[in-house]
C-alpha cells in the first residue's frame, strides 16, 4: 500500500519469531513486506568504487597502494549483485574505463572484450596506445565472445589478427637476428606456434583467399603451406611446394593426400627433377590411369638404357603387373624402347605381345627411323606381309629369314610360303655363290631340310621347293656336282609322282568305261506295264483309252501324260509355263510359222498333228527320266485326249500340288521377256524338251513333293474348309 507524504511513523520493530516487520505511525502499525530489496545495491557499489576511483586519481595514489584494492573490491560486489548481462556490462565497461586511465591496457581489453561497448571504440583505444600485443589480446577475447553466427566480424577480426601476428612475427624475427640471443629465438618460435594455433582454430572463419594473398604479400610461404594444408587445400599446397623447389615434398603430398586428380594435373612438373620419387609412388599408388600419365612420361627427359629409364619401368607394371591392354601404352612402351641401341629388348617385348595391342603402322614407323630391322622384319610377318619381311630378313640374315619362313607356313597359303623360300634361296644362291661354294652348298642343304620337314609337319605330298626350283638360280659356270644327292633324289620322287599319276589315271578311264556301259544299259531299260495299271492322278486305268500316252518312272509311279502335265503345272514358274505352252503349241503345229523360217508350211490339221506325235512318243519309252508308251490306232478325240489329258474326276483322290510361292523379281523380269523357240527346233527336240519338263522327276517322289513338307496339308483358301 502507499502512504501520504504528511504520514510520521514513530518506530520500526521486527518480530523475532516470524521475522516480520512493523512500522509504526500515528493512524496505527503496518507490516513491511520486503521484496527484491538488493535490486539496486549494485548501482550503489559501482557508483562508491567510480567515486573512489576519482579520488585516488586525484590524489595519484600508488597503484600498488591499498586504495586501488578497496576500488577493485568495490568493482566486484557490484558485479556480484548484478542480476542480468545489461548490469554486468555497465560494470565492466566502467571498471575498464578506470583500468585504461590506470594504465593497465591488458586488464582493460580483458573487461571491454566482455561488454557491449563499440567494437571500433575500443578498438581505436588501444591502437593509439601503440601496444600490438594488448590490441591482440583484445581482439582475441573479443573473438571468443562473440556469437558464431556473425560471420562477417568474425572474419574481420580473424583477419586483423592474422596481420597482427605477421607483423608481431616479423619484429621478433628481425630483433632476434640482430640480438642473436636464445630468447628472442625462442619467442619467434613460440609466436610462430601461437600463430600455427590460431590459424588452425579459426580456418573456418577465416576467408581462404584473402588469407593466401596477406601470407604471400608478406612473403610467409611457409605459413600460407602451413594454412593450406590445414584448411585441406591439397592444390595450393603442391604449387607453393614446386615454387620453392621442393619436388620430393610435393610427390609425397599428392601420395599421401590421395587425390588422383592432383596426380595428373601436378606430375608434368615434378617429373622434369624427381622422377624417381615420383614413379614410385605411381607404381604404390595403383588405382592411376596410366593414359592420363602419358603427357607426364612425354616431359620425363628418359636415358636410352631401358634398365634406367623410369617410363619403361612404369609402363612394364602396368602392362605386366596390371593386365594393361590399352594401345596408346604399348605405343609408348615401344618409343621409349626403340631409343636404345640394342633392340633386344624391344624385339622381346613385340614378341610376347599380340599385334592389336599395339599400332602395327606405328610401331614399323618407329622401327624403321631407329634402324631396328629384327623389329621390323617381326611387324611385317604380324602384320601378313611375308614377301616384305623375308626381304627385310634377308638384310640381316639367312636365319632370321629362315624363321619368318617357318612363321609364314602356320598362317599362309603353301603357295606363299614356297614363294618365301625360293626367295630365300636366291638371294643365297646370288650372295654366296661367288664368295665360298661350301657355305652355298651349306646354306642351300639347310633350306632343303627344313622345307622337307615342314612338308612332313602339315602332312604336304610334296616337299615345299626342291633342288629344281633353285638350280635356275645358279649361274651357268657353276658346277652342281655339290648337288648331286638332291638332284638324284628329286629325280626319284619325280618318277614316284609319274607312277602315280598313271595309275590314278588308269582308275579314272576304267571307271569312265563303267559309267558309260551303265548309261548304255540305261537306255536299253524297261518295264512291263499290266492292263490294269491305274493313273496315280485320276485312277484310271492307263490303257483304258487306246490314244492316251503315259509315262512311266523308275519309281514304278504311271501318270497320263495330261494328268502329270496338270500336277506339275502348278509348281512351274511363269516361264516354264510358256514354255510349256510353246512346245505343246509346236508339238500339236509342227509345220506353223515360226521365227526363224523363210516360208511357212501348208497347215495340218489337229488330229493329223496329233497323230503324227503319238509314234515319236513311243521312241522316248527307254529314256532314263520316264518311259511314255503309246498305242497305234488314234482318232481326233483320243489325240485331244492324248494331248491335253483325260478329264479328271471329282472324287479321284489326288496328292496336293505344291503351293506356288510368290515370283521373285528375277522371275517377274524373265516374264516380261517374250519367250521364243528356236527356228531350227525339230520335233524330236520339242518332244524330247517336253519330257524333260514334265517327266524330269516323280511328282509323288521327287524334291518337288519334299519342299511341300512345310506347307499346311489345308490352304486357308479351300472352299471345303470355309464352308
Amino acid at each position: 500500500m502507499g502512504f501520504d507524504d504528511d504520514l510520521h511513523f514513530c518506530g520500526i520493530a521486527t518480530d523475532p519469531v516470524t521475522r516480520n516487520i512493523y512500522v509504526a505511525a500515528e493512524g496505527g502499525v503496518y507490516l513491511v513486506r520486503v521484496h527484491r530489496e538488493d535490486r539496486s545495491i549494485w548501482s550503489m557499489f559501482l557508483a562508491k568504487a567510480i567515486q573512489l576511483h576519482a579520488r585516488l586519481v586525484e590524489s595519484r595514489h600508488p597503484l600498488d597502494g591499498p586504495g586501488w584494492a578497496d576500488c577493485k573490491r568495490l568493482f566486484a560486489n557490484a558485479l556480484g549483485y548484478c542480476t542480468n548481462e545489461h548490469q554486468k556490462g555497465r560494470v565492466l565497461t566502467a571498471q575498464g574505463e578506470c583500468e585504461f586511465r590506470n594504465g593497465r591496457f591488458e586488464d582493460a581489453a580483458r573487461l571491454w572484450a566482455r561488454t557491449e561497448k563499440p567494437f571500433e571504440e575500443a578498438a581505436l583505444k588501444f591502437y593509439d596506445t601503440g601496444r600490438r600485443d594488448v590490441l591482440m589480446r583484445y581482439l582475441e577475447d573479443k573473438l571468443s565472445n562473440i556469437a558464431a553466427t556473425e560471420k562477417t566480424q568474425l572474419t574481420l577480426i580473424c583477419t586483423w589478427l592474422m596481420e597482427l601476428y605477421i607483423d608481431q612475427l616479423a619484429d621478433l624475427e628481425h630483433k632476434a637476428r640482430l640480438s642473436g640471443s636464445r630468447a628472442d629465438e625462442e619467442a619467434v618460435k613460440a609466436t610462430r606456434t601461437d600463430f600455427v594455433h590460431f590459424m588452425s582454430d579459426n580456418k573456418g572463419s577465416l576467408s581462404r583467399q584473402v588469407s593466401y594473398d596477406l601470407l604471400s604479400g608478406h612473403g610467409r610461404l611457409d605459413l600460407l603451406v602451413e594454412f593450406a594444408d590445414q584448411v585441406n587445400d591439397t592444390d595450393c599446397v603442391v604449387e607453393q611446394y614446386i615454387q620453392r623447389g621442393e619436388y620430393k615434398k610435393a610427390a609425397f603430398t599428392l601420395f599421401v593426400k590421395d587425390d588422383a586428380e592432383l596426380f595428373y594435373k601436378h606430375s608434368p612438373a615434378i617429373i622434369k627433377h624427381d622422377a624417381e620419387e615420383l614413379v614410385t609412388y605411381w607404381i604404390r599408388k595403383g588405382s592411376l590411369d596410366p593414359l592420363r600419365l602419358l603427357p607426364a612420361l612425354m616431359h620425363y627427359e628418359a636415358p636410352t638404357d631401358p634398365q634406367r629409364n623410369l617410363a619403361v619401368k612404369f609402363l612394364r607394371h602396368c602392362i605386366e603387373n596390371c593386365n594393361n591392354t590399352q594401345v596408346s601404352l604399348h605405343n609408348y612402351m615401344i618409343a621409349q624402347l626403340a631409343r636404345s641401341e640394342n633392340e633386344g629388348p624391344l624385339y622381346g617385348f613385340l614378341d610376347s605381345k599380340p599385334p592389336h595391342y599395339y599400332d602395327a603402322r606405328y610401331a614399323l614407323r618407329v622401327c624403321m627411323a631407329h634402324n631396328h630391322l629384327k623389329c621390323c622384319v617381326h611387324i611385317y610377318t604380324e602384320m601378313g606381309l611375308y614377301e616384305e619381311a623375308v626381304d627385310l630378313a634377308l638384310q640381316v640374315s639367312p636365319e632370321l629369314a629362315k624363321i619368318c619362313a617357318v612363321r609364314a607356313s602356320e598362317r599362309a597359303e603353301p603357295d606363299v610360303v614356297k614363294r618365301l623360300w625360293l626367295r630365300i634361296a636366291r638371294r643365297i644362291v646370288e650372295r654366296h655363290v661367288s664368295k665360298d661354294r661350301s657355305d652355298t652348298k651349306k646354306l642351300i642343304h639347310e633350306i632343303l631340310t627344313e622345307c622337307k620337314q615342314l612338308s612332313e609337319d602339315t602332312a604336304m605330298e610334296v616337299p615345299l621347293i626342291r633342288i629344281e626350283d633353285v638350280l635356275p638360280y645358279f649361274p651357268d659356270f657353276v658346277c652342281i656336282d655339290d648337288f648331286r644327292e638332291e638332284i638324284e633324289s628329286s629325280l626319284k620322287e619325280c618318277d614316284e609322282e609319274i607312277t602315280r599319276m598313271r595309275e590314278e589315271m588308269d582308275i579314272s578311264s576304267k571307271t569312265t568305261e563303267e559309267v558309260r556301259a551303265e548309261i548304255a544299259a540305261l537306255r536299253n531299260r524297261f518295264r512291263v506295264v499290266h492292263r490294269n495299271q491305274r493313273c496315280e492322278q485320276c485312277r484310271r486305268p492307263l490303257t483304258q483309252q487306246s490314244t492316251a500316252a503315259f509315262y512311266l518312272f523308275p519309281c514304278k509311279h504311271c501318270f497320263h501324260q495330261g494328268c502329270l502335265t496338270a500336277l506339275q503345272l502348278d509348281a512351274f514358274t511363269p516361264r516354264q509355263r510358256t514354255r510349256l505352252d510353246l512346245l505343246q503349241a509346236f508339238i500339236a503345229n509342227p509345220t506353223a510359222r515360226r521365227p526363224g523360217q523363210a516360208q511357212p508350211q501348208p497347215e495340218k490339221s489337229r488330229a493329223s498333228a496329233l497323230l503324227a506325235r503319238l509314234p515319236g512318243l513311243g521312241k522316248t519309252a527307254a529314256a532314263p527320266a520316264a518311259q511314255p508308251a503309246a498305242k497305234p490306232q488314234m482318232t481326233e478325240e483320243s489325240a485331244r485326249e492324248a494331248l491335253f489329258g483325260p478329264a479328271k474326276p471329282a472324287a479321284a483322290a489326288a496328292p496336293k500340288a505344291p503351293v506356288k510361292e510368290a515370283p521373285s523379281a528375277e522371275e517377274e523380269q524373265e516374264e516380261e521377256e517374250p519367250e521364243e523357240l528356236p527356228a531350227n527346233l525339230t520335233l524330236e527336240q520339242a518332244k524330247q524338251e517336253l519330257d524333260d519338263l514334265i517327266a524330269a522327276e516323280c511328282p509323288l517322289c521327287g524334291e518337288a513333293l519334299i519342299r511341300t513338307v512345310p506347307l499346311p496339308l489345308v490352304a486357308d483358301d479351300d472352299p471345303e474348309l470355309q464352308s
